[in-house]
């Protein structure tokens, strides 16, 4: 998967600006008020069970309204668009009896997203426009297994994120969705490069094996799940981390979440003391207020910001950004909506 010259303007853009996500898609589509017809379509009109809510499967029986409301972000000042995928993975599907679909769903999103996008560049040449493909977590009755979070960059400078796609072992198997197809979904997507972590790190490590030339490994400090919430004190993840690295695979540490407090933990400490050793990025999921106390501790280590824009302005994403060249931000914004609405109203990104 080699990277191609569209997908290039990425790095370059990054480091001039933030670049803004599109806002939430489930609540734009709630807003359609959709019926089951309008969910069923007349492909799936005698599927025997009920569909309406599977958002994921509007791709193929209403592809003009997820097609509208990418526009509608765009024309709000996104950057990237999110493509409608947030459980299309087989284990969430299942839930309809349409776990066979995931493959269909995630690669029609991911051309809908790509041709919307493509067609807005058109009109405005000098502005490049990125996808993002999101899977998020399984379902309540779905097999908790293997999570990993996926950011890639496709063909056209596409940004895909797949998070939560239960692709290695669930119970001993790759019954879901084996690494060798999930490297053919990003080929025939036309994906060029995808920075990659999970949980376990091994899912991580099998799709490196299975394509080295297009996945970029980040290493999550979780073992598990439950090391959420008490990993920046646990001397035991430090020394997981530190194994892991040995293999010198990976471009940076995270996708992590901890708070303002957990900073100046010995764990965190000795996690930015190796993110700045081997010169790797710290992902971080955090707030504003935490990533200006990481940036002041830490002042040596490389911070990607993720998901920035969830709870913060533009300008307070803006400020850490602007003032310190080793801090980068992966923006996530959150637009206001009406019942009924057909585009977002309000996004301020595009000056910060």
């Amino acid at each position: 998967m080699s990277q191609s010259p569209h997908a290039a303007l990425l790095a370059p853009l990054l480091a001039e600006r933030i670049l803004l996500l599109d806002g939430a898609m489930g609540t734009m589509i709630q807003a359609e008020r959709l019926g089951e017809a309008e969910f069923r379509g007349e492909r799936f009109r005698d599927w025997p069970k009920e569909l309406r809510g599977n958002n994921d499967l509007l791709v193929l029986t209403q592809p003009q309204i997820v097609r509208r409301i990418h526009t509608g972000y765009l024309e709000a000042g996104a950057d990237v668009i999110s493509t409608n995928t947030f459980n299309a993975t087989s284990v969430s599907l299942a839930d309809y009896g349409m776990q066979t679909l995931a493959y269909d769903l995630n690669l029609a999103a991911a051309q809908l997203a790509k041709k919307t996008a493509l067609e807005w560049e058109d009109k405005m040449p000098s502005r490049p426009r990125f996808v993002a493909e999101c899977a998020q977590h399984a379902s309540e009755t779905a097999v908790r297994g293997f999570i990993p979070c996926v950011l890639i960059v496709a063909a056209f400078g596409a940004v895909v994120a797949l998070q939560g796609l239960e692709i290695f072992q669930i119970f001993g198997t790759e019954a879901m969705l084996p690494s060798l197809v999930v490297v053919a979904i990003l080929r025939e997507a036309g994906v060029r490069r995808a920075l990659v972590s999970s949980t376990p790190d091994d899912g991580t490590v099998k799709l490196y094996e299975k394509a080295p030339a297009g996945i970029v490994p980040f290493l999550r400090p979780y073992r598990t799940r439950e090391d959420m919430g008490s990993w920046p004190r646990d001397p035991a993840v430090a020394a997981y981390v530190e194994e892991r690295l040995k293999r010198g695979i990976y471009r940076g540490i995270g996708e992590s979440h901890f708070g303002a407090d957990d900073v100046t933990a010995p764990t965190l400490r000795r996690l930015a003391e190796l993110a700045t050793e081997q010169k790797l990025f710290l992902h971080c999921h955090v707030d504003e207020a935490t990533v200006e106390k990481l940036l002041t501790t830490y002042p040596g280590v490389r911070v990607l910001w993720a998901h920035a824009g969830m709870s913060s302005s533009a300008a307070a994403v803006g400020r850490p950004v602007s003032r310190k060249s080793n801090s980068r931000a992966r923006a996530s914004a959150r637009c206001s909506t009406g019942r009924g609405a057909r585009r977002v109203t309000t996004c301020r990104w595009s000056a910060a």
